[in-house]
């Protein structure tokens, strides 16, 4: 898909493994650069989201409604975002439609895993990769998202909750990046 996705993937990076510094360490300066990171992160994916609608759009028809869902949460987690840099909102008052947000980016992103499947046009390895990655990410914070005081921020993850966001984080970043590398052929 190119470079801008490439970025997207290692801006997921820095902003994930500040997010993981703050988790860890309650570091407030590595919460704040993580938003400002996840803020890059938001405007480069919805690029990368239209690119892909690009390649697929023409193969599959409900690439539009992957498209237009997607593109939505991605602006709502941005201005959500925004918000809370500016301090116009603490983070504990969006935090839950955030990660509402957050998943929904997640099923995007297992739904053109599916295409890269059925359509091809990508390599089938980046396709199985997705699959995984995102039904345990949806999972995983599915279930997270059940505890509020986790999810407002009153109470941090524990050491092994934490490597599993690791993982999937790794797994997520991984994707992108894989798909802006990713020679593509006719699907």
């Amino acid at each position: 898909m190119g470079i801008v996705t490439v970025v997207a993937g290692f801006t997921m990076l820095v902003a994930a493994g500040l997010l993981t510094i703050f988790f860890i360490n309650q570091n407030e300066t590595a919460d704040r650069a993580s938003n400002w990171f996840f803020l890059l992160f938001y405007a480069l994916m919805t690029w990368a989201a239209l690119d892909v609608h690009r390649f697929y759009v023409e193969a599959a028809g409900y690439t539009w409604v992957l498209t237009v869902v997607v593109v939505a949460a991605l602006a709502t987690l941005f201005i959500l975002t925004v918000f809370v840099v500016s301090g116009r909102i603490p983070f504990e008052r969006v935090a839950m439609v955030s990660t509402f947000g957050f998943v929904v980016l997640m099923l995007w992103m297992l739904g053109v895993s599916v295409l890269i499947l059925t359509k091809g046009g990508l390599p089938e390895t980046l396709g199985w990769l997705g699959v995984a990655t995102m039904s345990l990410g949806v999972l995983v914070v599915g279930g997270l998202m059940t505890d509020r005081q986790l999810m407002t921020g009153e109470k941090m993850p524990g050491k092994g909750l934490t490597a599993v966001f690791i993982l999937i984080l790794a797994g997520l970043t991984t994707w992108i990046v894989w798909l802006g590398l990713a020679a593509t052929s006719p699907v």
